[in-house]
């Protein structure tokens, strides 16, 4: 968690720690998650679908992480919005909204 001080108001940009390598999945409707190993595939998608070179830093991160890898909510923005309109599967798409969510 970061503390910023911005004209007498404290902004918290909250960051996340998160396992690429084994993310949990929801892949059928009934049994149990999965935990799928999708660092290459999330990097390489963050590297083809922005536009913004700040968000290469995130894919280089990503694609070779070991493990888990704090995101802070810039970053977190920045995957959730290019998750929003992708077409990446829903059952991964689900994964990525919900560590990118607030909570």
């Amino acid at each position: 968690m970061v503390w910023k001080k911005v004209n007498k108001l404290i902004i918290i940009d909250m960051e996340k720690k998160v396992n690429f390598k084994e993310l949990t999945v929801q892949m059928e409707l009934e049994g149990e998650p999965v935990k799928l190993d999708v660092r290459k595939d999330i990097g390489n998608f963050i590297y083809q679908n922005s536009r913004d070179l700040g968000a290469l830093e995130l894919a280089r991160r990503i694609y070779f992480s070991e493990g888990d890898m704090e995101m802070s909510q810039a970053e977190t923005e920045t995957l959730a919005s290019l998750v929003q309109e992708s077409k990446i599967t829903l059952p991964l798409r689900i994964a990525l909204l919900n560590i990118t969510s607030n909570g």
